[in-house]
């Protein structure tokens, strides 16, 4: 999921953390305009689906296969 992210915002800078172990993680977005967006979620899947939203023409992928479809990139949300 995070590739795909990537490959739709590459302008976006993205940072994914525990604070405690076994703990939620926190996903942190940042815009070139300063624009910060934050969500913790048990898992980041959970946290980047509460800030992307679903990632256009991307079936259900499990989070383990390498092989990702591949689609025209969506309009930006940040922009």
């Amino acid at each position: 999921m995070i590739d795909r992210i990537r490959e739709l915002y590459p302008h976006l800078s993205i940072g994914v953390y525990a604070l405690e172990p076994g703990g939620p993680l926190t996903v942190e977005v940042f815009a070139p305009d300063g624009t910060r967006f934050t969500k913790t979620a048990p898992t980041a899947a959970d946290a980047y689906l509460a800030i992307f939203g679903p990632l256009p023409d991307e079936a259900p992928v499990d989070e383990t296969s390498y092989e990702q479809p591949v689609s025209v990139p969506a309009v930006d949300p940040f922009d």
